[in-house]
């Protein structure tokens, strides 16, 4: 009895967690829906450091983060813009060698593909697939729900 209410809470439970993830997924899918498309080039990377609160007490300290942002020049509609190119999920690291592997991807002069809102086109994204951790996430709910399947 108690095995086949727990396989089914587990069932709903991963099922409700796959909806947040899709919903989340969907949501990013719906924001390049309504942007168009354009091609940039890379200026530069800048790097803003910082210190965040530690997760748990604020007494344990703080961890120096690190959040690249490329600048890019681009054109849309004739007119040339030059700005901080955002992205979806912004990227924030607390070590400097993993700041420098995510830097190899966006090299001075590299041609990178923007996502540019067309009733501002100040503001841009950069293009990006879909993200590993909300696809390991999803596949992750999926498993769990399997299991609860086996349990009921």
């Amino acid at each position: 009895m108690f095995a086949k209410f727990f396989g089914y809470l587990i069932i709903c439970g991963s099922i409700l967690t796959c909806f947040g993830l899709v919903k989340t997924l969907g949501g990013h899918l719906y924001a390049r829906a309504t942007y168009a498309e354009t091609l940039g080039v890379i200026k530069t990377v800048a790097i803003q450091d910082y210190y965040s609160a530690r997760k748990g007490s604020p007494q344990m300290g703080s961890e120096k983060m690190y959040e690249p942002q490329v600048i890019c020049h681009y054109t849309f509609n004739g007119i040339s813009y030059e700005g901080v190119s955002l992205q979806m999920t912004p990227q924030h690291f607390t070590s400097r060698k993993k700041l420098n592997s995510f830097l190899e991807s966006y090299k001075k002069g590299t041609s990178v593909k923007l996502l540019v809102n067309p009733d501002a086109p100040e503001e841009n994204y950069l293009k990006s697939g879909f993200h590993i951790p909300q696809i390991i996430g999803i596949g992750f709910c999926l498993i769990v729900a399997w299991i609860g399947r086996l349990l009921v």
